[in-house]
This record gives C-alpha cells, sequence and structure tokens, in this order.
C-alpha cells in the first residue's frame, strides 16, 4: 500500500506556483503540507460548481490526514463496556481478532481509504 503525503495539510489560497507553471487564473489554490510545504494537488475553480462549493471540498480535503487519524485512533480504542475491551466501537470487534464484521462502517471506510 502507498502511503499519502502526511498531514497537516492546509488549503493555501496563495500556493498555486507549481515549478514550471505559467499561472492560471481558475485556480483557486492548492493544498499543502503544512510542515514540508509539498503541494499535494491543486484545487481548480469548475466554472459549473459555485466557487464555495470548491472552498468547501478545498477545506474537506485539507481535513483528510486528521480525519484518517481521528478513524484510527478509534478503532481499536479501549472501551468500558461492562468489561475492559481494545474494541470496535461500531461492531464491537476486538483488536485480538483485528477483523471487523463484514457490515462494519468504521472498518470498512478504513479499508477503502487504505485501499484494502
Amino acid at each position: 500500500m502507498n502511503k499519502h503525503t502526511p498531514g497537516p495539510w492546509e488549503f493555501d489560497k496563495t500556493s498555486d506556483n507549481w515549478p514550471g507553471d505559467t499561472g492560471n487564473e481558475d485556480i483557486l489554490g492548492s493544498i499543502i503540507d503544512r510542515d514540508g510545504g509539498w503541494h499535494i494537488c491543486r484545487i481548480w475553480e469548475d466554472v459549473s460548481e459555485n466557487i464555495e462549493e470548491s472552498k468547501a471540498n478545498a477545506q474537506l480535503i485539507a481535513a483528510a490526514p486528521d480525519m484518517l487519524a481521528m478513524l484510527e485512533g478509534l478503532e481499536w480504542n479501549e472501551y468500558h463496556i461492562g468489561w475492559k475491551c481494545h474494541c470496535c466501537p461500531v461492531c464491537m470487534s476486538t483488536k485480538d481478532e483485528e477483523q471487523h464484521t463484514d457490515g462494519c462502517k468504521l472498518g470498512n471506510l478504513l479499508k477503502r481509504i487504505k485501499g484494502d
């Protein structure tokens, strides 16, 4: 599995000058790695979309590494449900099993994100 560029990411409205770029007015900005300054992707102004929708999409993309970290932290967290266990809060599978039930929304979401 390929690893994504680690977060934190941010939407930078001024960061649209990629190497070799001649400039483009249709670019709203870029998603960048806040620590290293690496460009993750560009956010384009789509004439068929509302510009506010494009900005909202950019904010969602920029939050992706933080959301993934939170989901991974929840996956096998310690819970007290009459007994202490490290289990999924959705399907209640235990960390020892290391496998979610087929219908577990958290497990299936993490599989989609990780490409499993």
